[in-house]
């Protein structure tokens, strides 16, 4: 099933170009950026409503704070012709957990939506770790319960809810009061 979604997505978008590397391009950095904080703030919230703003050097510390923890970072995302970044999908390996490999955001901009894209760069990402990392037996991924497209493409390619996670927002102007 993954070699057809991946296949399959290449025939839906052939003028499309499915970048891997292990730091974005410099070239790529700007537009990756947006293509992040888009993508990152579309996923559901439920009553936690909040925006991240992903800028150029954010993206380029996470990259430099992966690499000094030893963590492999690996970035998947699609280009199309007219060198717009349409989509994303990321991984992170540590060997000391060479059985284990975390996919952290996968997604797709607005504008390029319904093409498939989100199927593709997933199993384009499986099928890299299968090649990669042929000792890893578990991927860990996340996603809201409400986030019902990113739930069915990880329902059929076999990922099960193994723990919750509660997220809690609270203001803190009700816990410390202001300075004066």
């Amino acid at each position: 099933m993954v070699t057809s979604w991946a296949e399959e997505g290449a025939r839906k978008n052939p003028g499309t170009v499915i970048k891997t590397v292990p730091a974005i391009p410099e070239e790529d950095l700007q537009d990756y950026s947006g293509a992040y904080t888009e993508t990152f703030n579309q996923a559901p919230s439920g009553d936690l409503a909040f925006e991240n703003i992903y800028t150029p050097e954010k993206i380029r510390f996470s990259e430099q704070k992966n690499a000094a923890q030893g963590v492999v970072q690996t970035t998947m995302y699609s280009k199309e012709c007219d060198g717009k970044i349409s989509g994303l999908t990321e991984t992170y390996y540590l060997k000391e957990l060479g059985h284990k490999v975390a996919q952290n955001l996968t997604g797709v901009r607005q504008a390029y939506k319904g093409r498939g894209l989100g199927k593709m760069l997933k199993a384009k990402m499986l099928l890299y770790i299968r090649r990669e990392y042929p000792d890893v037996k578990y991927i860990s991924t996340g996603n809201a319960d409400s986030n019902a497209p990113m739930l069915s493409i990880n329902q059929r390619l076999g990922f099960k809810k193994h723990r919750p996670i509660k997220v809690y927002k609270l203001k803190l102007s009700h816990i410390i009061p202001p300075r004066v």
